[in-house]
């Protein structure tokens, strides 16, 4: 998938997650060549007792990957997500190598940089607030391998 068009800036799109909670983004639009709509969402949310920043990816209005910001954010931008195993919902576990379609990423292990109790100890992607390019690309891995 290659992203065609980029279509919109939004100060408001919101999303109803499966317990039907409600959140609002500020949003980027962009269109693929396949006819796919890419919605780039920002927010702040509580995670691990500290108000974070959040990038969400939806594609076609499904949450694809959903980036946490690190514990040092506010001097990195960076922000973390989990990358999860084909067709399943289970992670890769720290001890194992990032599957072959991440050479080049940038990836760690989430609870060493999100370091609270209850953090997954699995390889996540990471990726800077400013390069949506990377967090794209994760986001279309992960959608590739949903089912």
């Amino acid at each position: 998938m290659k992203i065609t068009d980029f279509s919109s800036v939004q100060k408001k799109y919101e999303h109803v997650w499966p317990d039907g909670s409600k959140e609002t983004y500020e949003a980027l639009e962009f269109m693929s060549d396949e006819g796919t709509k890419v919605t780039v969402a920002f927010t702040f949310r509580p995670v691990f007792n500290k108000n974070r920043r959040k990038v969400v990816i939806f594609l076609d209005d499904w949450p694809a990957v959903e980036f946490t910001a690190t514990d040092d954010y506010a001097t990195s931008g960076e922000l973390v997500n989990l990358i999860r195993r084909r067709g399943g919902r289970d992670y890769y576990s720290s001890d194992e190598p990032a599957p072959p379609e991440y050479m080049g990423f940038d990836t760690t292990v989430y609870s060493e940089r999100v370091q609270q109790p209850g953090a997954f100890h699995s390889i996540a992607a990471v990726g800077n607030i400013a390069d949506v390019r990377s967090m794209l690309q994760h986001a279309l891995i992960q959608w590739d391998w949903r089912s």
